[in-house]
Parts: C-alpha cells; structure tokens; sequence
C-alpha cells in the first residue's frame, strides 16, 4: 500500500480538514469575543500560536493512533481484520458536514449581524473603504468617524501641563488613523485601518499622547511625560527612545531622526529613530518642530510667529508673523493655526519662502492651549480633525475648597494669566489678541475692565506691596533702553518705568514689602533687591527648568517648580539661598502659592489643587498635601489660578462649553479645496 493510499487509511486527511475547520472557527470567534472585551492583542496571538502547534500533533496522533471499540490503541497494534478505520471515517465525515455548516451560519451571522451592530456601537459612520475608492475619482468627499459609546479624545486635561498637544495622526499614505482616547481619565493611543470599522487600543501605550507617523508609516511615535516612544503598526510592545520632559511637539524627519522641543520648548533636540543619544539643535522657547520633506529645515513656532530652522546653518528666519502649528504639505502650502482659525499660505520649497498671501481654509476645528489645532492630513489628501471651537476662551471665576463654582461678570474672552490685588479687590489680568495687555477689573465695582498697559508683549503680571503699582514682564519694548525686561506702571496710569532690565525674557514671580523683586528668566530663579535692580543675584539655576517662584509672606523661604527630578515638582529653599531644599508635591506638582498668613502653601497637580500645610518659624516644616477640589479650569502661560487674602477661594478660569470630543472629522482630496482656496503661486 502507497504513503497516500496509509494516510487515506488512517483518516489523516479527513482529520486535517477537520482540524483546519475548527481552528477557523475557534479563531472567528475568539476574534469577535475579544474585540468586544477589548483584550490585549496578545491573546489573539496566543490562540493562534496554539492552534498552529496542535496542528502537527493532531497529524501525528491520527497516523499513529487507532480508535477502537476497546479504546484508543497504536495503530500497529491493531489487526487489519478488527481495524474500523472505515467506521471512523464516515463518523468524520458526518463531523465534517457538521462543522461546514456551523462555518457557514457563522458566517451569515457575522457578515449581517455582529457587523452591523459593531459599526454601529463603535463608528456610527461610513466604512472608510468606499471612501477611499470614491476619493480615487476626484472631488472633495466627507465623513465623520464617532467613538465608541462612554470614549473621549484625550485633549489637553489630560496632557502633562494641561497645554494642547495634537491627539492624532494619519499616516502619509493615508491608511491609518492613529488618536488618543480618555479612559477613565487615563490616556491610550488607539489605531485604525482606514478601510475598517474598529480601532484598536494598542498595548503598552498608556499615557500617550502627541502621535506622529514615520514616514514609511509602519511605526507611530508617542509622547508621554517624560519619555519619547515609538510601536509598530503591527503590535508589539512600544520601544523608549529616550527620556525627554514635557514636549511640546515632535516630527519624524526623512532621515529617520526625529525632532522634539523638550523641557516646555526650551530645547530643540533630534535623536535616531533607533534611540542613542540625542543632539541638541537649539536652545531657544521654540514648539511644534516639523521638518520639510527634504529635511533641510524645521518650521518652528516661536513667540506667536513661524519661523524656518535651517539644518545646515542653524539660523532661523521668521515666516509669517502670527501662527502656531505650522506644517508643510505637498500642494506647496505651509498650513498653520491663526488667531481666528485654520489658515494657509503658498511656500516654495527650493527657495524656502512664502510666495503669496495667507488664507483662511478652516473655520471649525478645536484649538488646544496655546493654539494648537487638532488636526492631522496625509502625504495623498486625506484630512483628519476634531471639530469644535478655541478652548482658549474661557471665563474667570471663583472655587471655593469644596469645588463650588461662583461667577464673576467677566466676559468670556482670550485671558492669559493673572494676579489678585494684596487686598482681594481687582484683579490684573493678560488678555491676549493681536496685542496681549495687562487688564484691570475692580470685583466691588463690576464695572468692565479697564486697559492698563499698551502695545502688546506682555507677560505675568503682579502687584506691588501696596496695591498702587502692577509689574509685568515685556519684550520687544521700544524706547526703554532694552528689548527686554520687568516694568511698572501705576495703577490710575502715568509712565512705564524700568525695574530689571536685560537681553533675555523676565517674569515676575514676587514683589515684597522690603522690596524683594522675584522673578524667573531663561528658566532660572533671580532676586533683585530694591537700590541694588540693576545688579541681580541667581537664587536657583540649574541645568533643569525652574519657574513660578513664589516669596513667602515673611520673606525667609521661596517656593518655585522644577524638572529636575525628570518631573515638575515644587520646591522651597530658604532665602537666602542655603544648601536646604524641601520638596512639597507628592509627585507631580506646579504653581505654588503662599497662603497671605504664611501657613499654607497650594499647588497644582494637573486638574487637582492641593494645600500643604506648613511652618516658617522657627525653622520650615510642611506638612502632608491634601486635595482640595479638582476640576477641568483652563492652564494658561505661567499661573493659572490665585488664592484670595482670606485663603477660602480660588480664581480659575472655565473654558466655555464645547460640543463632545467623541468625533472625528474626514476629508478624502482635501487637498483640491486648498488649491481652490488659496491657488499655488509660482
């Protein structure tokens, strides 16, 4: 008898078609269970590897194996005579029919089922797939893709700082969809094929946010706090490339390096795509890095302009005037946020310059603190984004210690931060527009408020000791001597004079009754005493960022935010300055304040506002921090809340209500409405 005439036999074959049909149903179905229960990729893989590993053995155990009416025996242990292998295989036979059937009604139910109810449970929208086949005939086409019931967008409460970061991506090829999701007030990418109904949650990506493509688009990179990562569109575990604190923007180059501005945009750097070291390109406040499509240059964001890094020279060249966000696409246009919306403006690539005017091709797309839009487009014309409306604006209001909200009648507007009066009664605020001034509003008169300082530039405004004067931080200030620096003015108006000048850019922090100036500038802390501001002493500065200083009411400890634990976190040392240092946040913190009575100091952890009670006399304790309220108030630039004299409430600014972040928006041949609105010029 043959090899193949034995496996006939022996019911080899019959059982090999049944194992395959098994396994094929084993398979869809732990498919659809899983996809429901949304469990780890690798379980998938796990049954898979399993079923493929039995596969051989069932082979063997069918040829070497025998079932008799006595039991299981070794084949050569079987007589010919009192064999039934024919027995056996019409009984595999029947199995066989039996299990086809199952496989075709499963996949009825399937395909006219559970597809339907999974489109409609997780998308709610078109299968992408069509669109794309409809995009290949021209004409600008839309849809909308809705998140799973009870998911969010992870946007900018959950991002480190509260400051806006792009929460998705396509990849150049347009295939894939990547965004973060909000579960349970945890971050996690997800990704989606664009010709699928479902996203995927990709394992291992826990807290991250601002995802970008490689450019072969078979890797995303992410941010997380304190961590630049990458995983593969394939699954797998996500890689660290390297430690890199509070990013604002990262893009991945045509060199396969990437670009990010670490440390809240202090420093550029780039690392390989593989990790390594990294390499600092500049040391300047700069966001959003994307790098051209040859790589000879980065487009910047810098002080609310756009500026070109060029990669061979190191210098920079501003753009546009006024822009945040800033991308390059193929149609020959540099895509930017403006003040009022999405705007674009032609740009030669071989000459790097703009070669016409800019033009608004956006209107309804959600812009993030400090102006990022939520937006994201392929290599081949596909557009993705958010909808909604500029969460910058927002109202002032207060928060006592229990979270109970009570209004102020402000306008909502555009404000940046902000500081109470000694006594409570006004409040100096920024408002930001095409000039960001400092504002005064008087609680007690409800009157509107009143326009202080002119001229745009300004930065963290606060009182002196006796309520009559407001300081605040400017740059780029024509005739006072210096670009740069910390001014006065009075309250009831009269001239803007000098208290520090210098080159780089100041922020004041503290002006005590002995006329103790505090303030940070190019990330340390500095102290200028009254008789002696020209000639300022260093209280903090290392090579990590230190800012928000805060004097404690007797003078003698000052209170400030640092990263050099590879996290913000606030600290106070004695004043002055001695090798004693306390850490106050458990964790995480920023934005420390004094109580006026000096017993307390409060903090900001994320969407929580904590206090510690403490001690400066005879010598500094602090006590445990406690949370107090929590809730999601706007973070601005600086400080983004004040405590009223009596230490019972808070200001904080709430953004204004904006529609749910469950949906995103998508364009296929976007790229033909742009040429229409804002046509190329050569």
């Amino acid at each position: 008898m043959s090899f193949i005439d034995e496996l006939k036999r022996r019911n080899v074959v019959r059982v090999a078609v049944a194992y395959v049909v098994v396994a094929w149903l084993l398979l869809q179905v732990a498919d659809v269970v899983l996809n429901n229960i949304e469990a780890p990729t690798w379980v998938f893989q796990a049954i898979l590897l399993l079923l493929v590993i039995g596969f051989p053995l069932a082979m063997f155990f069918a040829w070497a194996f025998e079932l008799t009416p006595e039991g299981i025996k070794l084949d050569k242990d079987v007589a010919r005579s009192d064999s039934v292998t024919s027995v056996n295989a019409q009984r595999v036979n029947v199995v066989i029919l039996g299990l086809v059937v199952l496989a075709v009604a499963f996949l009825a139910v399937d395909r006219y089922l559970l597809d339907n109810v999974s489109a409609a449970r997780v998308v709610r929208g078109t299968n992408l797939s069509s669109l794309r086949d409809a995009s290949l005939s021209g004409g600008v086409k839309r849809t909308v893709i809705t998140l799973e019931e009870g998911n969010q967008l992870a946007l900018s409460e959950l991002a480190p700082l509260g400051l806006g970061r792009r929460s998705l991506a396509l990849s150049p090829d347009g295939t894939h969809l990547a965004y973060v999701v909000d579960r349970g007030g945890k971050s996690q990418l997800y990704l989606r094929r664009m010709d699928e109904f479902k996203a995927q949650p990709l394992d291992g990506t826990e807290g991250a946010f601002g995802p970008f493509f490689s450019p072969d688009g078979q890797w995303i990179g992410f941010l997380t706090q304190s961590q630049i990562k990458k995983v593969s569109i394939r699954s797998g575990r996500p890689q660290t490339l390297t430690e890199a604190g509070n990013v604002i923007g990262a893009d991945w180059g045509p060199d396969d390096t990437i670009v990010f501005a670490e440390r809240e945009g202090l420093q550029l750097s780039r690392i390989s795509a593989d990790g390594g070291a990294k390499q600092v390109l500049l040391e300047n406040q700069v966001f959003d890095p994307a790098v051209l499509p040859d790589g000879s240059g980065i487009l910047l964001t810098q002080s609310g302009s756009i500026v070109l890094f060029d990669t061979a020279t190191s210098e920079i060249r501003t753009l546009i005037d006024r822009g945040r966000g800033p991308s390059y696409v193929p149609t020959g246009h540099i895509v930017y946020t403006d003040g009022g919306g999405i705007s674009a403006i032609p740009f030669d690539l071989l000459t790097k310059s703009v070669t016409g005017p800019a033009v608004p091709v956006l209107d309804d797309v959600r812009r993030e603190g400090y102006g990022i839009s939520q937006l994201t487009f392929s290599a081949d014309g596909w557009l993705a984004y958010i909808p909604g409306a500029d969460t910058r604006i927002s109202k002032p209001l207060w928060v006592d210690r229990n979270g109970i909200e009570d209004s102020i009648p402000l306008p909502p507007q555009n404000y940046g931060t902000f500081r109470l009066s000694p006594d409570g009664s006004q409040v100096a605020l920024l408002i930001n527009g095409p000039a960001t001034d400092v504002w005064l509003f008087d609680f007690q008169r409800a009157t509107p408020p009143r326009r202080l300082t002119v001229g745009g530039n300004k930065v963290s405004p606060i009182w002196s000791p006796d309520g009559q004067r407001v300081a605040f931080g400017a740059f780029d200030v024509p005739n006072q001597g210096s670009g740069n620096g910390i001014f006065q003015q009075g309250i009831n108006g009269g001239p803007v004079l000098p208290l520090v000048r210098g080159d780089a850019w100041m922020s004041p922090g503290s002006w005590a009754t002995s006329g103790v100036l505090v303030y940070y500038s190019e990330w340390d802390i500095w102290v200028a005493r009254q008789g002696e501001l020209e000639d300022p002493e260093v209280f903090v500065r290392t090579s990590a960022s230190e800012w928000g200083p805060a004097l404690s009411p007797d003078g003698r400890f000052i209170a400030y935010t640092s990263d050099e634990s590879g996290e913000y976190q606030v600290y106070v040392k004695p004043y002055p300055a001695t090798e004693a240092r306390w850490t106050i946040s458990a964790g995480y913190g920023e934005e420390p304040l004094w109580s006026a009575a000096g017993d307390e100091i409060f903090f900001r952890r994320g969407q929580e506002w904590l206090s510690v009670p403490v001690k400066t006399d005879p010598d500094f304790e602090a006590g445990t921090p406690q949370v107090m309220f929590e809730g999601p108030y706007v973070n601005v630039n600086n400080l983004s809340y004040d405590v009223a004299p009596e230490a019972q409430r808070f200001l904080l600014l709430k953004r204004q209500d904006q529609p749910p972040a469950d949906r995103i928006h998508v364009v296929a041949n976007w790229f033909e409405e742009l040429q229409r609105l804002a046509p190329s010029t050569e």
